[in-house]
């Protein structure tokens, strides 16, 4: 099949219906129920509807310095990838940091830019049991030649079978592994360098053997195996 002209138009048979249009030194269209879906423009192409690609997809693969963004019903940029940096942007059009969150529209709680973590459990949430968190690594070519370690870390911990819950805040002193340095518990009582707190805060360095907290619990424990 050859076809030749300037404007070239493939119809249905039964009804007329357009099924596809080619315009020399314009555009190329193809028809849905007499519908357009895609269309090719000077500066690219456009696609009218849903588009299901059943396989891998490699956007900008010669690397050009072109910015990739969704558009939602209240944002013009929803997400944002910058192709001068790859910064990602969700809600801001000019990402200022590797990712750039902007939410709200007032001065109300409304909007507001909130990170959500949410483990899937398949039963009941078990003492110990990690919900989520933070963990922060680094390559250091001065330390284990270069080799990713991790330095520190926010974790939010399951406390007992009852959904409690304690923050866990961990660091790395020098090349040591990293140590949990402090935690808040579910009741909101605080330890720093212990994980068996007696007291609303409890700072501890080293044992000073048995320590017994207030029944209320309101103490402010200092603990150290002197007086020094």
């Amino acid at each position: 099949l050859y076809l030749r002209g300037t404007d070239v138009r493939i119809k249905s048979n039964t009804d007329n219906d357009d099924m596809a249009t080619f315009i020399e030194n314009g555009a190329a269209s193809l028809f849905y129920s007499n519908a357009k879906k895609f269309e090719t423009t000077a500066a690219g192409a456009t696609v009218t509807g849903a588009l299901t690609v059943n396989g891998g997809s490699v956007f900008n693969e010669a690397s050009a310095d072109v910015d990739f963004r969704i558009e939602s019903n209240a944002y013009t940029h929803a997400f944002m990838l910058q192709g001068s940096d790859g910064f990602v942007g969700l809600g801001i059009n000019v990402p200022l940091n590797l990712l750039h969150l902007r939410g709200g529209s007032d001065n109300s709680s409304t909007g507001a830019p909130i990170i959500r973590m949410q483990k899937q459990s398949g039963g009941a949430v078990a003492d110990g049991h990690t919900i989520g968190g933070m963990s922060f690594w680094v390559n250091d070519d001065g330390v284990d030649s270069g080799a990713s370690k991790e330095r520190a870390k926010i974790i939010a911990e399951s406390q007992n079978t009852s959904s409690a819950t304690r923050l866990e805040f961990w660091t790395g002193n020098s090349n040591a592994a990293i140590e949990e340095r402090m935690r808040i518990q579910a009741d909101g009582k605080v330890g720093i360098g212990t994980t068996a707190i007696d007291g609303t805060l409890h700072v501890h360095t080293a044992s000073a053997g048995s320590v017994t907290a207030h029944t209320d619990s309101d103490d402010l424990v200092v603990e150290n195996s002197s007086h020094a």
